[in-house]
Protein backbone atom coordinates (compact mmCIF):
# COMPACT_ATOMS: atom_id res chain seq x y z
CA UNK A 1 0.00 0.00 0.00
CA UNK A 2 0.96 3.71 -0.11
CA UNK A 3 3.04 5.69 2.37
CA UNK A 4 5.21 2.90 3.78
CA UNK A 5 5.46 -0.07 6.15
CA UNK A 6 3.92 1.76 9.11
CA UNK A 7 0.56 2.09 7.36
CA UNK A 8 0.62 -1.57 6.33
CA UNK A 9 1.50 -2.84 9.81
CA UNK A 10 -1.05 -0.57 11.50
CA UNK A 11 -3.75 -1.68 9.04
CA UNK A 12 -2.85 -5.31 9.71
CA UNK A 13 -3.22 -4.83 13.48
CA UNK A 14 -6.62 -3.09 13.15
CA UNK A 15 -7.92 -5.72 10.72
CA UNK A 16 -6.77 -8.49 13.05
CA UNK A 17 -8.93 -7.05 15.82
CA UNK A 18 -11.91 -6.56 13.49
CA UNK A 19 -11.52 -10.10 12.14
CA UNK A 20 -11.57 -11.61 15.63
CA UNK A 21 -14.66 -9.55 16.47
CA UNK A 22 -16.35 -10.71 13.25
CA UNK A 23 -15.72 -14.38 14.01
CA UNK A 24 -17.10 -13.93 17.52
CA UNK A 25 -20.25 -12.45 15.94
CA UNK A 26 -20.96 -15.42 13.67
CA UNK A 27 -23.05 -18.23 15.22
CA UNK A 28 -23.68 -19.80 11.79
CA UNK A 29 -20.96 -21.74 10.00
CA UNK A 30 -22.04 -20.42 6.58
CA UNK A 31 -21.11 -16.89 7.71
CA UNK A 32 -17.59 -17.77 8.88
CA UNK A 33 -15.86 -17.38 5.52
CA UNK A 34 -17.17 -13.83 5.12
CA UNK A 35 -16.36 -13.09 8.77
CA UNK A 36 -12.75 -14.19 8.21
CA UNK A 37 -12.16 -11.65 5.40
CA UNK A 38 -10.61 -8.99 7.69
CA UNK A 39 -8.15 -11.65 8.93
CA UNK A 40 -7.16 -12.50 5.35
CA UNK A 41 -6.64 -8.81 4.65
CA UNK A 42 -4.61 -8.52 7.87
CA UNK A 43 -2.22 -11.20 6.61
CA UNK A 44 -2.01 -9.46 3.23
CA UNK A 45 -1.18 -6.12 4.81
CA UNK A 46 1.44 -7.78 7.04
CA UNK A 47 3.00 -9.35 3.95
CA UNK A 48 3.11 -5.98 2.22
CA UNK A 49 4.60 -4.33 5.30
CA UNK A 50 7.43 -6.87 5.24
CA UNK A 51 7.83 -6.26 1.51
CA UNK A 52 8.13 -2.52 2.18
CA UNK A 53 10.93 -3.20 4.65
CA UNK A 54 12.63 -5.49 2.17
CA UNK A 55 12.51 -2.91 -0.61
CA UNK A 56 13.60 -0.01 1.60
CA UNK A 57 16.54 -1.95 3.04
CA UNK A 58 17.40 -3.67 -0.25
CA UNK A 59 16.86 -7.22 0.93
CA UNK A 60 17.89 -10.05 -1.41
CA UNK A 61 16.07 -10.62 -4.68
CA UNK A 62 14.79 -14.02 -3.57
CA UNK A 63 13.12 -12.57 -0.45
CA UNK A 64 11.43 -9.86 -2.53
CA UNK A 65 10.29 -12.52 -4.98
CA UNK A 66 8.59 -14.67 -2.34
CA UNK A 67 6.95 -11.73 -0.57
CA UNK A 68 5.61 -10.41 -3.87
CA UNK A 69 4.54 -13.92 -4.91
CA UNK A 70 2.62 -14.51 -1.67
CA UNK A 71 0.82 -11.16 -1.94
CA UNK A 72 -0.19 -11.79 -5.55
CA UNK A 73 -1.16 -15.38 -4.74
CA UNK A 74 -3.81 -14.10 -2.34
CA UNK A 75 -4.83 -11.10 -4.47
CA UNK A 76 -5.11 -12.88 -7.83
CA UNK A 77 -5.69 -16.54 -6.96
CA UNK A 78 -7.50 -16.63 -3.61
CA UNK A 79 -9.85 -13.64 -3.62
CA UNK A 80 -11.57 -14.43 -6.98
CA UNK A 81 -12.80 -17.71 -5.42
CA UNK A 82 -13.25 -16.66 -1.79
CA UNK A 83 -15.29 -13.52 -2.53
CA UNK A 84 -18.13 -15.13 -4.54
CA UNK A 85 -18.08 -18.24 -2.34
CA UNK A 86 -18.66 -16.20 0.82
CA UNK A 87 -21.73 -14.56 -0.71
CA UNK A 88 -22.96 -17.91 -2.01
CA UNK A 89 -22.80 -19.55 1.43
CA UNK A 90 -24.97 -16.92 3.16
CA UNK A 91 -27.50 -16.46 0.33
CA UNK A 92 -30.96 -17.69 1.48
CA UNK A 93 -32.61 -17.98 -1.96
CA UNK A 94 -31.81 -21.20 -3.93
CA UNK A 95 -32.38 -19.61 -7.35
CA UNK A 96 -29.84 -16.88 -6.62
CA UNK A 97 -27.34 -19.42 -5.29
CA UNK A 98 -27.49 -21.25 -8.61
CA UNK A 99 -26.74 -18.05 -10.52
CA UNK A 100 -23.84 -17.28 -8.18
CA UNK A 101 -22.17 -20.55 -9.11
CA UNK A 102 -21.29 -19.02 -12.48
CA UNK A 103 -19.17 -16.36 -10.77
CA UNK A 104 -17.49 -18.95 -8.55
CA UNK A 105 -16.54 -20.93 -11.67
CA UNK A 106 -15.35 -17.75 -13.39
CA UNK A 107 -13.24 -16.92 -10.35
CA UNK A 108 -11.79 -20.44 -10.25
CA UNK A 109 -10.83 -20.24 -13.92
CA UNK A 110 -9.23 -16.82 -13.44
CA UNK A 111 -7.37 -18.06 -10.36
CA UNK A 112 -5.95 -21.08 -12.20
CA UNK A 113 -4.90 -18.85 -15.11
CA UNK A 114 -3.05 -16.48 -12.76
CA UNK A 115 -1.59 -19.32 -10.70
CA UNK A 116 -0.08 -20.97 -13.78
CA UNK A 117 1.73 -17.81 -14.88
CA UNK A 118 2.75 -16.83 -11.34
CA UNK A 119 4.41 -20.21 -10.86
CA UNK A 120 5.97 -20.43 -14.31
CA UNK A 121 7.01 -16.76 -14.48
CA UNK A 122 8.75 -14.41 -12.12
CA UNK A 123 7.43 -12.00 -9.48
CA UNK A 124 9.11 -8.86 -8.25
CA UNK A 125 8.19 -5.46 -6.87
CA UNK A 126 9.54 -1.95 -6.61
CA UNK A 127 8.58 1.35 -5.01
CA UNK A 128 6.98 3.86 -7.39
CA UNK A 129 5.42 7.16 -6.27
CA UNK A 130 5.14 6.05 -2.64
CA UNK A 131 3.38 2.83 -3.63
CA UNK A 132 4.44 -0.74 -4.29
CA UNK A 133 4.32 -1.74 -7.93
CA UNK A 134 4.12 -5.49 -8.55
CA UNK A 135 5.73 -6.97 -11.64
CA UNK A 136 4.25 -10.21 -12.90
CA UNK A 137 3.91 -11.91 -16.27
CA UNK A 138 0.23 -12.32 -17.17
CA UNK A 139 -0.38 -12.56 -20.93
CA UNK A 140 -3.49 -10.92 -22.32
CA UNK A 141 -5.18 -7.55 -22.42
CA UNK A 142 -4.96 -5.69 -19.11
CA UNK A 143 -8.45 -4.29 -19.67
CA UNK A 144 -9.97 -7.76 -20.16
CA UNK A 145 -8.10 -9.16 -17.16
CA UNK A 146 -9.33 -6.34 -14.91
CA UNK A 147 -12.94 -6.80 -16.07
CA UNK A 148 -12.83 -10.56 -15.46
CA UNK A 149 -11.15 -9.96 -12.10
CA UNK A 150 -13.85 -7.49 -11.03
CA UNK A 151 -16.66 -9.80 -12.18
CA UNK A 152 -15.12 -12.69 -10.25
CA UNK A 153 -14.87 -10.61 -7.10
CA UNK A 154 -18.19 -8.77 -7.11
CA UNK A 155 -20.53 -10.40 -9.61
CA UNK A 156 -22.13 -12.66 -7.01
CA UNK A 157 -22.54 -9.76 -4.58
CA UNK A 158 -24.78 -7.91 -7.03
CA UNK A 159 -27.13 -10.92 -6.98
CA UNK A 160 -27.23 -11.05 -3.18
CA UNK A 161 -30.48 -10.68 -1.26
CA UNK A 162 -28.59 -8.57 1.28
CA UNK A 163 -28.51 -4.93 0.23
CA UNK A 164 -25.43 -4.06 2.34
CA UNK A 165 -23.37 -6.56 0.32
CA UNK A 166 -24.57 -4.99 -2.93
CA UNK A 167 -23.56 -1.56 -1.64
CA UNK A 168 -20.18 -2.86 -0.45
CA UNK A 169 -19.48 -4.33 -3.89
CA UNK A 170 -20.46 -1.04 -5.55
CA UNK A 171 -18.15 0.95 -3.28
CA UNK A 172 -15.26 -1.42 -3.96
CA UNK A 173 -15.71 -1.15 -7.72
CA UNK A 174 -15.70 2.65 -7.50
CA UNK A 175 -12.58 2.53 -5.34
CA UNK A 176 -10.98 0.16 -7.83
CA UNK A 177 -11.61 2.66 -10.62
CA UNK A 178 -10.18 5.42 -8.47
CA UNK A 179 -7.09 3.31 -7.68
CA UNK A 180 -6.52 2.65 -11.38
CA UNK A 181 -6.94 6.35 -12.17
CA UNK A 182 -4.49 7.65 -9.58
CA UNK A 183 -1.79 5.01 -10.08
CA UNK A 184 -2.52 2.25 -12.59
CA UNK A 185 0.89 0.61 -12.17
CA UNK A 186 0.27 0.07 -8.44
CA UNK A 187 -3.41 -0.73 -8.97
CA UNK A 188 -3.39 -4.13 -7.21
CA UNK A 189 -1.68 -2.81 -4.09
CA UNK A 190 -3.92 0.25 -3.71
CA UNK A 191 -7.17 -1.59 -4.47
CA UNK A 192 -6.37 -4.36 -1.98
CA UNK A 193 -5.79 -1.70 0.67
CA UNK A 194 -9.11 -0.02 -0.12
CA UNK A 195 -10.87 -3.41 -0.02
CA UNK A 196 -9.20 -4.13 3.32
CA UNK A 197 -10.45 -0.81 4.70
CA UNK A 198 -14.02 -1.41 3.54
CA UNK A 199 -13.96 -4.95 4.98
CA UNK A 200 -14.43 -3.30 8.39
CA UNK A 201 -18.06 -2.81 7.34
CA UNK A 202 -18.46 -6.59 7.34
CA UNK A 203 -18.64 -6.37 11.11
CA UNK A 204 -21.58 -3.95 10.88
CA UNK A 205 -23.28 -6.28 8.43
CA UNK A 206 -22.83 -9.29 10.72
CA UNK A 207 -24.22 -7.27 13.62
CA UNK A 208 -27.30 -6.41 11.56
CA UNK A 209 -28.11 -10.05 10.74
CA UNK A 210 -27.08 -11.38 14.17
CA UNK A 211 -28.44 -8.82 16.65
CA UNK A 212 -27.24 -9.04 20.24
CA UNK A 213 -29.44 -7.89 23.16
CA UNK A 214 -26.49 -6.36 25.02
CA UNK A 215 -23.81 -4.88 22.72
CA UNK A 216 -20.25 -4.66 24.01
CA UNK A 217 -16.79 -3.85 22.67
CA UNK A 218 -16.87 -3.44 18.91
CA UNK A 219 -20.63 -3.95 19.07
CA UNK A 220 -21.04 -0.71 21.03
CA UNK A 221 -18.98 1.14 18.43
CA UNK A 222 -21.10 -0.37 15.66
CA UNK A 223 -24.28 0.64 17.50
CA UNK A 224 -23.08 4.23 17.85
CA UNK A 225 -22.19 4.37 14.15
CA UNK A 226 -25.60 3.00 13.13
CA UNK A 227 -27.48 5.46 15.36
CA UNK A 228 -25.41 8.39 14.10
CA UNK A 229 -26.05 7.48 10.47
CA UNK A 230 -29.75 7.08 11.25
CA UNK A 231 -29.94 10.59 12.75
CA UNK A 232 -28.14 12.06 9.76
CA UNK A 233 -30.67 10.47 7.39
CA UNK A 234 -33.57 11.84 9.43
CA UNK A 235 -32.30 15.43 9.37
CA UNK A 236 -34.16 17.64 6.87
CA UNK A 237 -32.14 18.78 3.90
Amino acid sequence: MCFGPTVSFLSSAVLLGVGIACLRRTPKKEERLLAAFPLFFAVQQLDEGLLWLGLLHQTGVETIHWLAFSFLLVALCAWPVLAPSSVYFIEPKPEKKKAMLAFILLGAAFSLYCLFFLISGSCSANIARACIQYKRELPGSNTVLIIVYALSLFGASFLSSYRPLVKLASVNILLGGFAFYIHHRAFISIWCFFAAATSVSIYLFLCSINPSPEPHGFERIAEVVRKTLGRLREQPR
